[in-house]
């Protein structure tokens, strides 16, 4: 009775309160919180804490399995960002929030879903000029058109992660992209250079 009287920067107040009160008080153990944390934050109208924290609880369902709770968060997690002032931070933290997206699309058997956050993700990453997350990025692509039965488009994708891979020294892309243009040769019967 008491909150539905209060006015509307009087509900921000409340809920700005108690989402720094439930930070100081679970500060050791956040993850158990992070859904509320984004829940108070996002009506506080805070959107770069709400991002933050809806971020974490994307991470923490996918990494229970519990994809569609993670869409969920992921999703409500970039609209947050959207209400951000733009700054590399915040377009940065929008292309994370979009692999982790892609992930749990990708389980949910959600094809053109993880497509189109990958693509999105990419433009944030070239124009941020990140060159390791656009590495990501494509090693992704790479294998969504793989798996999509698209060969042209996953070599193009696979030829631009190794390049970046090869240009930042990221052994872990270099060999994710491997594995997956080794697959993809398997498939087309390019035996010796799958072996290779």
């Amino acid at each position: 009775a008491l909150y539905s009287r209060l006015s509307t920067p009087g509900r921000r107040l409340l809920h700005a309160a108690v989402a720094r009160a439930l930070e100081q008080v679970y500060a050791s153990e956040l993850d158990t919180h992070c859904a509320s944390l984004g829940f108070h934050y996002w009506e506080a109208g805070l959107w770069r804490d709400a991002a933050r924290h809806l971020h974490r609880a994307g991470a923490v369902a996918a990494a229970r399995g519990v994809h569609t709770q993670a869409v969920i968060a992921l999703e409500r997690a970039l609209e947050a960002l959207e209400r951000v002032p733009q700054d590399r931070a915040r377009d940065e933290h929008a292309v994370d929030v979009r692999l982790a997206l892609r992930n749990s699309l990708f389980y949910l058997g959600e094809y053109n879903r993880v497509e189109q956050c990958l693509l999105e993700a990419g433009v944030l990453a070239r124009a941020l000029g990140d060159r390791s997350r656009l590495g990501r990025i494509s090693l992704y692509l790479c294998d969504h058109y793989r798996r999509r039965g698209d060969a042209d488009r996953a070599m193009a994708h696979g030829g631009v992660a190794l390049d970046i891979a090869a240009t930042v020294g990221d052994l872990e892309l270099r060999t994710q992209t491997n594995l997956y243009l080794g697959q993809l040769h398997n498939t087309l019967g390019d035996l010796r250079v799958a072996r290779e």
